[in-house]
This record gives C-alpha cells, structure tokens and sequence, in this order.
C-alpha cells in the first residue's frame, strides 16, 4: 500500500529541462509542477485543535480538541497522542537522545561523548545528567561503548580540560552510576570515551540515556567522533542538548471528531503540550498542533 508521502510523489509532475527550452536560450532550465501536488496536499490535511483547561484542585489539566478533514466534517475514531516538553524550571524528562546514519568512508574507530561550551560556537549555563551511552551497528545488541553505563566509574572515559563539574553520583533510577554536569557560561565540560572499531558504509545507532535540564539549551551537544586509522577525525554526528519530549498518552476521537484526555502529575514549570495524528495512509496526511502551558495558569 502507497503511504501518503508517496501517493503525493506519484500525483505532482515535475520536469528539469536543461538545454533549449522551447521558446528560450540554451542553457535555460525549465521547472513545471502540476498544481495537483498542492491540491492533493490540501484535500488531504485535517486540522487539530488543541486546548487546555486551567488546573483543577489536584492540579490535573483536561486536554481537549477536535480533529476534522479539510471541509470541516469530523474524523472519527482516529488516535491522538500527546507530548510534553519542560520548558523551564529545575525538573526534566529522562529520554533517549538517538542519531542513526551511515559510518562514514574511512572511519575504522568512533569514541562517544560531549562538548558543553567548547567546539559549539556557544557559551550557555549547562545543566545535566547522563545515565548512558549505546553505540550498535545494523542489527547487533552489544553495546560497543566500553563501560558505557559507567558501572566502572570514569574507567575508559576521560573529562580533558574540564573546568565545570563533571562527576560521578548515585544513579536515581535504581543501583549504578550517573555522571552529573554542570557549567556557567564561562565553563567547559568535555568527555571522551575510549575509541571503539567501526564499519564503514553501514548503518549505526547511538544512544545518550539522559536528563537534561531547560536551561542547558544552546550550551553544547552529545556526539559520535569518527576516527581514522591514525585517529584524525572524520566525520562529527551531534545532538544538541535540549529537555527530552516525552509521551504521556494516547485517546481516540469519538463521532464528533472530539477528543478529551487528563494531564496529571505536571512537573513545575512552563510546558509544551503537543498534540500529533499519525495520519492515515489510505487518506488523510498528519497533523499536530501545540499549546505552551504557563506555572501560574
């Protein structure tokens, strides 16, 4: 079956002339593009509406909304999942921070780690905790990071010319490690794993098992440093810091195309809500909306 994307490739028709084009000079390029592309798109593009009530005593929201095809008739019985994002404040989500691509031509080795306010053109306060770092290639479970979860304490890892904090402290979530970062703008926090063999032209995943605070936006990022056999570097594939989004739930309009879910437990702070409909491949296209949630509101 066709997805939606795809049925929107098949239905445009686009053409790069290079050469005469009729009526013109050589070299002129023409570019045609069936108007049908924008007139499937449109005919297919539901509207969600997204809205929230003010905190109840015990401090629960109601999310509600509708969800409805270009001409305003309800969709019914379709999923509506929702996200949080922190925005602010001393609390965040713990998430997965995941880039998956191709190891570059001449990579042998990768080592994982992270720069806060150094190698990023940046200088922000840094705030965060990391629980874990997974590196796979194609279908492979082992985890290549040596003492990723830092059961070893720093072992195979190195903090280079730290001048923020960077230590290690009882894990929150059960026996074990974390490594807790902090930095003004004035600091840097550098990590660096123990380089680990690669294959070049296959697909990895690495993983950064964190919790990063608001305020860390714009101070630095997780990355994967590809090696050569000499250890130059070639390739940088980063992941900028940043509060991890979470999913707190699911509902399902019902005939009206009306939706209604309860957000409870609500850390402090300011928060984005968002809203997503998947989208239906036989029909419609996706569609999401969001709405940021004041402390005091």
């Amino acid at each position: 079956m066709l997805t939606s994307a795809q049925r929107i490739l098949g239905v445009g028709v686009v053409v790069i002339f290079l050469g005469v084009w009729p009526g013109g000079s050589t070299g002129q390029v023409g570019l045609v593009q069936s108007s049908l592309v924008n007139e499937f798109i449109q005919s297919q593009q539901p509207v969600l509406s997204l809205s929230v009530s003010s905190p109840a005593a015990d401090g629960s929201r109601q999310a509600t909304g509708t969800l409805n095809d270009p001409v305003g008739h309800p969709i019914a019985n379709a999923p509506i999942e929702f996200f949080l994002t922190i925005m602010s404040g001393s609390e965040a989500y713990y998430g997965e921070y995941t880039v998956s691509a191709t190891v570059p031509a001449g990579a042998t080795q990768a080592m994982v780690g992270f720069r806060v306010n150094r190698a990023c053109d940046c200088a922000g306060t840094s705030d965060f905790t990391l629980y874990e770092v997974r590196y796979t290639e194609g279908t492979e479970r082992t985890n290549r990071v040596p003492n990723g979860n830092f059961s070893q304490g720093l072992v195979n890892w190195g903090i280079g010319m730290s001048t923020g904090t960077v230590r290690l402290e009882p894990s929150d979530r059960g026996p074990g490690q974390i490594l807790h970062v902090m930095a003004t703008p004035a600091q840097t926090a550098i990590l660096n794993g123990t380089p680990f063999p690669v294959t070049a032209g296959v697909t990895y995943t690495a993983a950064f098992v964190a919790r990063v605070l608001p305020v860390s936006v714009g101070s630095g990022y997780f990355a994967v440093f590809f090696l050569d056999s000499s250890r130059g570097e070639v390739r940088r594939d980063k992941i900028p810091l940043a509060p991890a989004r979470l999913s707190v739930g699911k509902t399902i309009t019902d005939t009206n195309g009306a939706f209604q879910f309860t957000l409870s437990n609500l850390p402090q702070g300011q928060l984005l809500l968002e809203g997503n409909y998947p989208g239906d491949d036989a029909r419609y296209l996706p569609a999401w909306a969001s709405i940021t949630l004041e402390p005091s509101r």
